[in-house]
């Protein structure tokens, strides 16, 4: 579900930062952004120009909780166990500025 969060918001011209605590993950995530994007440019529902800004977006965190100061909205997409979330919104809310919204 994160993935596909990350392409909408990347398409529609948002800065995307990825996050993961297995860092794979994070570079599964952003081929498989990629490839559904090729997928859209073969079936001219976007422009390979807007693939490549779209993909271009996308930025890999090191770790889930080095996010820039400046973010404005997190979205997480993490199992839905509620002590993982509370776990990730802890450590986000630290790490993060208090204007930050929150979204599950």
């Amino acid at each position: 579900m994160g993935r596909g969060i990350a392409q909408w918001a990347a398409s529609a011209g948002h800065t995307v930062e990825l996050g993961d605590v297995r860092p794979e993950a994070v570079k599964e995530a952003m081929d498989f952004v990629a490839s559904m994007l090729d997928r859209a440019v073969a079936k001219g529902r976007t422009t390979a120009a807007d693939r490549d800004a779209a993909v271009a977006r996308l930025l890999p965190l090191a770790e889930p909780w080095a996010a820039g100061p400046d973010v404005e909205l997190v979205i997480e997409a993490v199992r839905e166990d509620l002590e993982t979330k509370a776990e990730v919104f802890g450590r986000l809310e630290r790490a993060l500025p208090a204007s930050a919204v929150f979204a599950t």
